[in-house]
């Protein structure tokens, strides 16, 4: 191979590992939002697409025409520590969107698809008079600040997915003055992209049908076969059962869970894993599909006793990116270091807040934000998800307990994360699965 195609090549696996790990962070992409990364990603999209295919079982949506790029990821078989990701709102308290807001999410989504061009108050309105016209909804007042703020921040969120596209006017002086003239493009095409599920949700849509049932029958993954999160948890004897995943769909789904487990936490650990991802990530063929899609993704994989832990070399700051600037962040580090000098009993909720509490008296100039009676509670909350969201704490019995990925964190900064250490292989167990087809 010349030195030209060694380059060429040199260059695609480093743009092929930005993409990834840049969908990872950011599921939506749009061109307007990074337009850099939006072209690598259009550049490289069979690739990238063959990645997460193989790798994580998601399919990636690419539409030149309207801009946009879409990770559509399944749900979580577990989710133990409630919303982790939660839609955040378009402001610098980057505060997660409440009932409300989410609700209004879908009902501005199904409102906007009809119509070519809107205006904030004939969305407004419309919004208004769907939400009135079903009694489960809240009813939205256009009248009232609080509301007009609530459908803001929702507009806010759609326009940074190129939803819709503001022609004329400001949205954030909707907030102020309902008579505010605001005119939207409206891109019907990123609309029906916003729910990710693997079943239409009008399979679930009877009267009779409970909402565990409703949510497990549109996130249903049927290419799994039968019953698969059932049957990950009970030991595989070799005999085929009609009423059970095959041998093969087994050993994908192993696959696809462990690896969903990582790389949308960042950490795997193992007292977390099923029993059938425990094997495969014990197996040969596991230990190496684990490897290769870190190197191939770009990130750095560390093996420990514990579990499996990812790191971006770039450290490049994301919404969900941790540490990063702001109260909460800094928050987490303090908390880590109380919670981690407390030892394996971990600390209190209550213990959590007074700690923060006593921060904050020590530093009035500090998470200005949060200097009300409830500031403490709110700060101790944010940060604990932030925590959670990247598999730093658990809950146990009433207490929150730091896990070991915590310590890297010990003396960590909010300006300067800590040093990482080179991968550390702990586990030399073979097993007996077999794959084939992965992509290079």
């Amino acid at each position: 191979m010349s030195t030209l195609q060694n380059q060429l090549a040199v260059l695609e696996r480093e743009e092929v590992g930005r993409a990834v790990r840049g969908l990872l962070r950011e599921p939506w992409l749009s061109q307007a939002s990074d337009p850099g990364l939006y072209e690598i990603v259009r550049r490289r999209q069979s690739p990238v697409r063959s990645w997460f295919d193989y790798y994580l079982g998601w399919s990636l949506v690419l539409d030149s025409s309207h801009g946009y790029a879409r990770v559509v990821k399944a749900p979580p078989d577990r989710i133990d520590h409630g919303d982790l990701r939660p839609e955040r709102r378009q402001r610098s308290s980057r505060a997660p969107f409440d009932r409300l807001r989410y609700i209004l999410v879908c009902v501005v989504a199904a409102e906007a698809l009809d119509v070519t061009t809107v205006t904030i108050g004939e969305l407004a309105d419309r919004v208004a008079a769907a939400c009135a016209a079903d009694d489960l909804l809240p009813k939205l007042r256009t009248d009232r600040q609080e509301h007009r703020r609530a459908l803001v921040d929702v507009i806010l969120s759609l326009e940074a997915r190129g939803c819709l596209t503001t022609i004329d006017g400001q949205t954030q002086g909707y907030t102020d003055d309902a008579a505010a003239a605001v005119l939207y493009r409206v891109n019907p095409q990123a609309l029906q992209q916003l729910l990710a599920c693997a079943q239409g949700p009008s399979l679930a849509a009877t009267d009779d049908v409970e909402v565990a049932e409703a949510i497990d029958a549109i996130t249903d993954e049927a290419g799994y076969g039968p019953r698969h999160r059932e049957s990950a948890r009970l030991p595989y004897d070799g005999e085929e059962d009609p009423t059970r995943p095959t041998g093969a769909q087994r050993s994908r789904w192993a696959r696809h869970s462990l690896l969903r487990r990582l790389f949308d936490d960042a950490a795997a650990h193992r007292d977390d894993l099923t029993e059938a991802e425990l094997a495969y990530a014990a197996s040969i063929t596991g230990r190496a599909v684990i490897r290769q899609a870190a190197e191939l993704s770009g990130f750095v994989l560390e093996e420990r006793a514990e579990g499996y832990l990812l790191v971006d070399p770039d450290r490049t700051s994301g919404p969900n990116a941790f540490p990063n600037q702001g109260a909460p962040s800094a928050a987490a580090l303090h908390l880590i270091s109380g919670m981690l000098t407390a030892g394996p009993e971990g600390l209190s909720l209550s213990d959590l807040e007074r700690h923060l509490a006593t921060l904050m008296e020590q530093t009035p100039a500090w998470a200005r934000t949060y200097r009300d009676d409830e500031g403490p509670a709110r700060l101790t909350a944010e940060a604990l998800g932030l925590l959670a969201g990247h598999q730093l704490v658990r809950l146990d019995q009433g207490r929150v307990v730091a896990r070991p990925a915590a310590a890297r964190y010990r003396e960590a900064t909010v300006t300067r994360p800590p040093r990482r250490t080179a991968a550390v292989v702990v586990d030399e167990q073979d097993g007996l699965f077999t794959d084939e087809g992965a992509p290079t």
